[in-house]
Formats: structure tokens, sequence, C-alpha cells
């Protein structure tokens, strides 16, 4: 009996320790936990160094793909969720004056891929086989973005993982958190091949109440009055 008693105290000791995971934080509440890792993947790109505005995207966006059609496939398939969560349209053509980010998503060899992002900007680095780069407007509003991934040194589901996380970058969130294990942005070695419930609250807060070029003290007050209406 004492040895049961000593099993169950441990049991109720590991339980309490044991940090939450995505899948047990409560959505509909504005937690600290919440907070800062909002913070760390929209604000804290590396060590030591901290994005002083948030950015994000525009109201709309077309996308070109480059690849082969199973891989242009995959894109397209986790855009809808994407598009879906933040209320971002894509249209096929803007009109002119309209305000729209155009997005590029090339699948290819590392040395094809290396040759084109040459030509777009020399901080595009493809040794870890993928890589995206923003550009953005006087008012943090992201109008341009490309995607890279090699497929000669990525592939599966690791390859559908660091697209998701691409696409995270592309709409704003450049960084990761280790705040929060069950995230397509965790800081821990996880794969995911679609984009988690934490992850879809963040994106559906942040198109709605964010506006691109908030300052992060702007942000804590917004998070705190407005995650949840």
């Amino acid at each position: 009996m004492k040895i049961q008693t000593a099993l169950r105290q441990l049991l109720f000791l590991t339980l309490m320790c044991t940090p939450l995971s995505g899948r047990e934080i409560d959505l509909d509440k504005p937690s600290s936990k919440l907070r800062r890792f909002a913070n760390d993947v929209i604000f804290e790109v590396e060590a030591g160094d901290r994005e002083k505005y948030s950015k994000r995207l525009p109201e709309t966006l077309t996308v070109e793909f480059f690849g082969q059609p199973a891989e242009v496939a995959l894109p397209e398939k986790h855009l809808a969720d994407f598009l879906l969560a933040t209320g971002v349209k894509k249209i096929d053509k803007a009109v002119e004056g309209q305000r729209c980010a155009k997005i590029s998503i090339y699948f290819g060899t590392q040395a094809e891929l290396s040759k084109t992002a040459e030509k777009l900007s020399d901080k595009i680095n493809l040794s870890r086989g993928y890589s995206y780069w923003t550009w953005w407007d006087k008012d943090r509003t992201i109008n341009k973005a490309v995607i890279m991934l090699a497929t000669d040194k990525i592939s599966g589901e690791a390859l559908e993982d660091r697209l998701i996380e691409m696409l995270l970058g592309v709409f704003g969130f450049p960084a990761r958190s280790n705040e929060i294990d069950e995230s397509c942005l965790t800081s821990k070695d996880a794969v995911f091949t679609t984009l988690q419930p934490v992850d879809k609250a963040l994106l559906k807060f942040y198109y709605r109440e964010v506006p691109a070029g908030t300052k992060p003290r702007d942000f804590d007050k917004l998070f705190r009055d407005k995650w949840k209406k």
C-alpha cells in the first residue's frame, strides 16, 4: 500500500511539473504564456536581434509557383488554411493602385535555386535546403515574398513542415519560440504537416487586431484587450 501511495504521489508531482503543451493551453484566454509565445514569434528573431515593428501581408495577394505539379499542389493545399484564418484573399491579378502582395514559391535543386536567389537578394541563404525572404513598404506591410525549397536536400514530411514554417514567416511570424511545444513555430525538434490550433488562433488574432507597424509594447496591450472579443 505504501508503494502504491508513493507511486500515486510521484505521478501527481510529475503531472504538476510537466510544462503545458499547445493542446492544453486555453486559447480562449489571453494568458502570459500565449503572450510570450506571440512576442517571440513576431518580434524575437534571434538572440540579441529584436524586431521593432510587426509586419504582415495586405488584404490581397497573388501567388506564383515554380516546380513540378506534385510539388506545387503542396503550398496550394496549405495556403487555403492560412487564407481562411487571416481573411487575406488570393487573387489572380492586382488592379492598378490595389495594395497586393506578390508571393513566389520555388521548388528545385539547391543549385538551381541558388542561381535564382542570387538575382533576388544576396541575403537568401539556402545552405539548409530551404529559405524565405520578405520585402515591405514604409508602413511595414509585406508587399513581396519568396519561399525556396531544395527538393534534393529536403523531402517528405520534413519538406512539408518547413513549407508551413516559411509560410508563417511570410505572413508575419519570422521566429520560433520555446514557450509552446504544439506549434509549427516551436523551437524544439518537431515535425508538423498542418497548422496547429495555437497557430491558427494567433493568425486570426494577428490579422483581426494587429496593424502592420505595431510596436512590441503596443502589441502587448492589444493582446491583453483583444485576444478574444
